[in-house]
């Protein structure tokens, strides 16, 4: 009505009518400006909704006629607080004077002064009974309206009066014959759920009913999904926040992405087709990445089509070199093959072809997401994220249906809106969360009710559809009628002292609209509900205050009108008690009849191909039969879980790799080792070359040389922050001063002589005319000139945890160090007295731990470990051997697992594994 009053000389004005969303853009810009640290809303900036709690208190000022003067004199609890506001109120007022803008309460003050002014051609006058001129007109108001002091003068001013119309009969003058019916429910889901299947069950139509709700959240989420799940057409008083919908979906992504660091996981979340693409280029996050790491990705499976092109004589390579992400890989694995081109090859080099092609396609969308952020890539404010984030909709904002098209026509418009509305640069994170803000507020395809669609309305626009059918749900004693907390800005000691109306979904309030709504339907059958039970936390929730009456019907999971396959099936075992349903399951889906015998093969006591036993013979199986060469750490990690080794090295899976973004830690455990390792042989390369021994004088020149492996790794992995990036650096740095230190010492009666010594098929006889063929690199190999004596070292960058459990060979989980003294043995043919494990970094406090054991003990582990390999059966580790374990989602958890494999001891199978668990 204030529109049709005042459009025209607005628009004359040449002033812009702000919206919602625009006008809480300038509440933000106006406090970024006018608070200053040590302002009362200070420490409360970083908290959400506080702009948006402030732009409703500055709304119900406005309204009120209260004047920044006005609030300064008015008792605060705290007179900062009434300070601000009163500074916000005048900088927001100048804005709008400034920036020729109008708000919702400005379009009603000019309405009404325009009135107040002259007489008016009304703009809702109807004609007169007879036809004639306009000037006969009748007001009616219903009475739960409520109205502000300027939305009253200006209703005032335009009908002069009214008749004021009761919303509805009270409860009490319900006819006779039509109770409230009351039904509990198992959780929120259930109870809607309930309230569908009562529609379905006597064949009513949708659009002979209503469902209403107290609390928008869950209620509003729950009928919707439940909605779009079983293809009921509904309409929705309040709309659908734009968040639930694809395009709402795919925009808050984006604004993680361009407001968190540019990480490729946030990417993924909308990169559909491209998602594998943007895991294997190891992307991790940071703008300047995405384009390198793809090219690197594009060269590295261009190479390895040429590979595949060379001629046979080339002799054995790799399909593709190692491409990291969380760990190596090949494209194709291993490609030896001397003989003529085969199949084989073409499903290879098919395979590569169609992956480059893949990435180009995932290049070409990452290039236009760039040139899109392009404009915040730097610097950011509210109007350039705005921009971005409208040409991401529009070119990214995918549509499957109706509601689709309306979120996406919504979003551009909102960011439309705020790119018209200037702003200052702020911090990053904050303007992306500011945008998010206003997408979860935005709703779409709000709805009158309509024919053949059931509808949806809070309690306060419920009741109004001339519908036979009501359903209330969310009756429950914690969200009706609720707690009735003050406004967060101005409290109502303050409202009541600058004279503004108190707000707020109130228990007095609340309980006369749900009075209202019940007199609204009183001719209808209105039945109420609530969860008796919270499922997310299992606790019990009772009917709301004034709802004595015992609750009818409990609605849970299981019902005699299903809703879908999966409750027909459940009531079929639960209701009918069909106790055979298993069996008819079973022989129905094949694939879970294979689950079930899987999951009772491996709770019992025999050993079967459930639990990682398979038929191959032991000629292949057997490390000291099958010829194959094996590294300590794979036999190492065979000891400790045959059942890992059986995923990781039978079948060849392998985890998927994934840069995890953390924001306080930067590279894995292994990846530093792996770091640590190249500082420390580069460090010992040099000091030798220049026939030297370790002393700290060399630490400035060490540290250099940990600072450019810093630098390469940086550029392979992104540091989260810089405070990450330091934090390994200071690690780094400090295992440099412990090294130096411990080898000063150390290397006063020895010779380091040999660095990353590499051995190849190295046979180390295991008895019996039996041996395995090993290979490895050994970190370090000193030499005791005066004794003609051998020390062999492997650095650790962890902690001592595991070593100091006693023992030497610890059931075979620790037998590096026996077998590299071998090795070097073979390799140097001098005498090993010494071989361990030196762990040179903060954690290890540069600790050397020695270990020896005998030919015999060594052999006697390997021979119990392989003795079990042969049978085909791969037994589970224990708890222990789980803690850094990818494969727990296989197996079902360390527990589980290790339970199941204890059950098989009896089984002679396990026999060989339960012996090897005795050494020590």
């Amino acid at each position: 009505m204030a529109d049709a009053v005042a459009g025209f000389a607005l628009a004359g004005d040449g002033v812009t009518v702000l919206s919602r969303a625009q006008a809480l853009a300038i509440i933000e810009r106006v406090c970024d400006r006018v608070l200053g640290s040590s302002s009362y809303f200070s420490a409360l900036a970083d908290r959400p909704g506080l702009h948006r709690a402030i732009q409703r208190s500055i709304d119900d000022v406005r309204h009120a006629g209260v004047s920044p003067a006005s609030m300064r004199g008015a008792e605060f609890e705290d007179q900062r607080k009434a300070a601000d506001l009163a500074k916000i109120l005048e900088a927001y007022e100048e804005e709008l004077i400034l920036g020729r803008y109008v708000d919702r309460f400005g379009v009603l003050a000019r309405a009404t002064a325009m009135l107040g002014a002259g007489p008016l051609t009304r703009p809702s006058a109807t004609l007169s009974p007879h036809g004639g001129a306009r000037g006969y007109e009748l007001w009616f108001v219903v009475d739960d309206v409520e109205l502000t002091t300027a939305e009253e003068k200006f209703l005032r001013a335009l009908a002069r009066d009214w008749v004021t119309l009761s919303a509805g009969e009270t409860p009490a003058e319900r006819p006779a014959g039509t109770p409230a019916l009351l039904r509990a429910a198992v959780g929120e889901e259930n109870e809607v759920r309930g309230a569908t299947r009562a529609i379905l069950g006597d064949g009513s139509t949708f659009d002979d009913a209503e469902i209403v709700y107290t609390a928008r959240d869950p209620y509003l989420p729950l009928i919707y999904e439940l909605a779009a799940e079983y293809e009921v057409p509904a309409t929705f008083a309040e709309g659908i926040p734009s968040y639930y919908t694809r395009p709402g979906q795919a925009c808050l992504a984006f604004l993680r992405w361009i407001g968190e660091g540019w990480h490729a996981t946030e990417l993924r979340t909308f990169a559909g087709a491209h998602t594998r693409t943007l895991r294997r280029a190891a992307i991790g996050w940071g703008r300047e990445r995405y384009l390198p790491r793809l090219d690197a990705l594009i060269a590295e499976k261009a190479a390895a089509l040429e590979e595949l092109s060379w001629p046979a004589e080339a002799g054995p390579h790799t399909e593709a070199g190692p491409h990291t992400e969380a760990g190596p890989h090949t494209e194709a694995g291993p490609h030896t093959e001397a003989g003529p081109h085969t199949e084989a090859d073409d499903l290879r080099r098919a395979r590569i072809e169609r992956s480059i092609e893949q990435a180009r396609d995932a290049r070409a969308f990452v290039e236009e997401l760039l040139r899109i952020s392009e404009p915040v890539a730097q610097e950011i404010d509210v109007a350039s994220a705005s921009r971005a984030a409208m040409n991401f909709v529009e070119r990214f904002g995918v549509t499957r249906n109706e509601i689709d098209g309306m979120a996406k026509q919504g979003l551009i418009r909102l960011f439309g809106e705020l790119a018209a509305i200037g702003s200052a640069p702020i911090d990053r994170s904050e303007v992306t969360r500011r945008l998010a803000d206003a997408v979860r507020e935005l709703h779409v395809s709000a709805s009158n009710p309509r024919p053949g669609f059931l509808h949806v309305a809070p309690i306060r626009a419920g009741g109004w559809a001339a519908r036979s059918r009501m359903f209330v749900v969310g009756l429950d004693d914690e969200r009706h009628p609720g707690r009735g907390l003050q406004d967060p800005i101005i409290l109502d000691t303050e409202r009541q002292a600058i004279g503004i109306p108190i707000v707020g979904d109130r228990p007095q309030r609340t309980t006369e609209q749900f009075r209202r709504l019940l007199g609204r339907a009183s001719s209808r059958e209105i039945t109420l509900s609530y969860a008796m039970m919270s499922i997310k936390d299992r606790r019990e929730r009772f009917p709301a205050v004034g709802i004595s009456e015992p609750a009818t019907t409990t609605e849970g999971f299981v019902d005699s009108q299903p809703l879908s396959l999966s409750e027909w099936w459940l009531g079929r075992r639960f209701l009918d008690g069909d106790t055979h349903l298993r069996d008819s399951i079973l022989a129905a889906y094949p694939n879970l009849a294979a689950g079930a015998e899987a999951e009772a093969a491996r709770d019992g006591a025999a050993v079967t191909q459930w639990d990682g036993r398979i038929s191959a013979p032991p000629e292949e199986l057997d490390p000291r039969l099958n010829d194959h060469t094996y590294s300590a750490s794979q036999l190492e990690t065979m000891a400790g879980c045959p059942y890992r080794y059986f995923l990781q090295r039978i079948l060849k899976i392998q985890p998927v790799d994934e840069l995890e973004y953390e924001p306080d830690n930067w590279l894995e455990a292994h990846e530093f080792g792996t770091m640590l390792h190249g500082v420390l042989e580069t460090t010992m390369n040099e000091i030798c070359d220049s026939r030297a021994k370790p002393s700290v004088a060399f630490l400035t020149r060490m540290k250099a040389i940990a600072d450019e492996a810093l630098a390469e790794w940086r550029d392979e992995i992104p540091p989260p922050s810089e405070a990450a990036f330091e934090r390994r650096r200071t690690e780094l740095l400090d295992s440099c001063a412990i090294f130096l230190r411990n080898e000063e010492t150390n290397c006063a009666d020895v010779t380091p002589k040999h660095f990353e010594l590499a051995f190849d098929d190295f046979q180390l006889a295991l008895g019996g005319g039996k041996s395995i063929k090993l290979r490895g690199r050994i970190d370090r190999v000193d030499h005791d000139e005066k004794r003609d004596e051998w020390h062999v070292w492997d650095y650790k960058s962890g902690s001592v945890y595991q070593f100091e459990r006693g023992g030497q060979l610890q059931c075979g989980t620790k037998i590096q160090h026996a077998i590299y003294a071998r090795a070097v043995e073979s390799l140097v043919g001098g005498h090993v007295t010494k071989s361990g494990y030196f762990f040179p970094t903060p954690k290890g406090a540069g600790l050397r731990m020695p270990r020896e054991c005998t030919d015999q003990e060594l052999k006697h582990a390997l021979n119990l470990l392989f003795d079990t390999i042969r049978t085909g059966y791969f037994p589970h580790g224990s708890v222990d051997a789980c803690t850094f374990c990818d494969f727990q989602q296989i197996c079902g958890g360390a527990k589980l697992a290790s339970s199941r494999a204890q059950r098989k001891a009896g089984d002679p199978l396990s026999a060989s594994w339960l012996k090897l668990q005795e050494v020590k």
